[in-house]
């Protein structure tokens, strides 16, 4: 189990990440965060569930589920990195 430290380093990793590359799915956030989708499938789930990221489905070939900030992951994101 991570320090609760590691976890919240993990959580502004993510959302630095989508903020900066998104949209995008979950295999390149994987890729870009260096871990494994099993890990990122989790910590999306959750993000969504609180509301901080939506997931939509891109329409254009291949479709993908394609992750972005929601207007409060930004603020969450602004006032963790600021605070």
């Amino acid at each position: 189990m991570p320090a609760v430290g590691e976890e919240w380093d993990f959580i502004i990793l993510l959302l630095k990440t989508i903020a900066r590359e998104g949209p995008l799915n979950q295999t390149r956030l994987a890729q870009l965060t260096g871990t494994n989708k099993n890990k990122i499938g989790r910590y999306v789930e959750a993000l969504r569930v609180r509301g901080l990221i939506e997931k939509r489905v891109d329409p254009g070939p291949p479709r993908q589920t394609l992750i972005e900030l929601t207007e409060q992951g930004k603020c969450i994101l602004s006032c963790l990195v600021q605070g």
